[in-house]
């Protein structure tokens, strides 16, 4: 596994999703987020950043969020980058979530193509 060895052991035993469901007012506080921004004008993206499934068990589980996530924003038509869509690629994240400096730099990619325009 790819993980920071400073942070965690690297014992090749991945952990278990977080089984709960996402909640839908987080989902809704994400909704009521993009509506605040689209009416104030506001100049933003979204990242939606990788899972490592080396990591985590069922890591597919965010699927049906992911989807969610993805319609609000084109719904909303709100520039988005879903890493978590992508083959993952080793080395993207420094633990299960976090995105190391490889992942920023499509990030970063991302962020500044997208403002360009």
């Amino acid at each position: 596994m790819c993980m920071d060895k400073s942070i965690f052991a690297d014992d090749n035993t991945p952990d278990e999703w977080d089984n709960a469901p996402a909640i839908p007012s987080q989902l809704e506080a994400l909704r009521a987020t993009v509506k605040l921004l689209k009416a104030r004008n506001a100049q933003f993206v979204v990242v939606v950043d990788p899972i490592n499934p080396w990591a985590i068990k069922n890591s597919e589980k965010f699927q049906v969020v992911d989807q969610q996530i993805r319609t609000m924003l084109e719904q909303h038509r709100v520039p988005y980058f879903d890493m978590y869509a992508q083959p993952y690629q080793n080395g993207w994240n420094w633990d299960r979530l976090h995105p190391t400096e490889l992942a920023w730099v499509a990030i970063d990619r991302f962020i500044a193509e997208s403002f360009k325009r």
